[in-house]
């Protein structure tokens, strides 16, 4: 009885397949014979992209587009251009890769439309976004996304009044020894010794070592004024 079951019910399902196949026949002829083709496909672009995903699985895509009388180009072009339309800067990604994905501008969105940052400055808002690693983007890219979605937040830019160091009159006036830490691609430490003139910000002398040492730093003192030639006397004097 399953069996006869079974039997009966896909002689049901091949009945319906075939009626809806003569349905689709018929309409398709319909289309086929309608004066404004051309303007019926333009004006349901995204109806016909969303059929032909639904059934790609079953009946193929070129199955589905000689149905249309839909060339392969023109269905790539309308993909393209709705990808295109779907993004913030209205460019296409295929062109223009370096836009943010959809997921990321919605997370933009929703730190800046939180409640929870809603007396935060923009700039606090996106050092917590950082922090909680919802987002990898520089700063400038942040505000760029933010002025584009239309979102009004307060923006601190904070005014930094440029101090003037110590500076010298003449060569040889004052000198500056500095050690810098380099790390290679070996991950080992390598200690640099500099000694730099600050009227030229010429460097004098220099030294790289693994060892971090004073004595390194006063040799690389002593054989820059040796070859400068100049009296040490006057700046142990000072």
């Amino acid at each position: 009885m399953e069996f006869l079951r079974q039997v009966v019910l896909r002689k049901k399902l091949i009945k319906t397949a075939k009626a809806f196949y003569l349905v689709f026949s018929a309409v398709a002829k319909l289309f086929q014979l309608a004066a404004n083709k051309a303007e019926l496909l333009k004006q349901h672009t995204a109806l016909i992209l969303q059929t032909i995903q639904r059934v790609k699985p079953t009946l193929g895509v070129k199955r589905v587009l000689r149905w249309l009388h839909l060339s392969p180009a023109k269905m790539y072009y309308w993909m393209e251009d709705k990808n295109c339309s779907l993004s913030l800067s209205a460019l296409c990604r295929s062109k223009h890769p370096a836009q943010l994905l959809d997921s990321e501008v919605k997370t933009i969105k929703h730190y800046l439309l939180d409640d929870r940052f809603k007396s935060w400055s923009s700039l606090s808002v996106y050092y917590q976004a950082l922090r909680e690693k919802a987002v990898f983007v520089g700063i400038n890219t942040w505000y760029k996304y933010a002025r584009r979605l239309g979102i009004k937040r307060k923006f601190f830019r904070l005014k930094h009044k440029m101090q003037i160091g110590i500076r010298a009159s003449r060569p040889l006036e004052i000198l500056h020894s500095d050690v810098t830490l380099f790390k290679p691609l070996d991950n080992t430490r390598m200690y640099v010794y500099l000694l730099i003139d600050n009227f030229s910000r010429y460097i004098l002398a220099w030294k790289a070592s693994l060892e971090y040492s004073s004595e390194i730093a006063l040799n690389v003192l002593r054989d820059a004024l040796r070859k400068t030639s100049c009296n040490p006397t006057r700046w142990w004097k000072q």
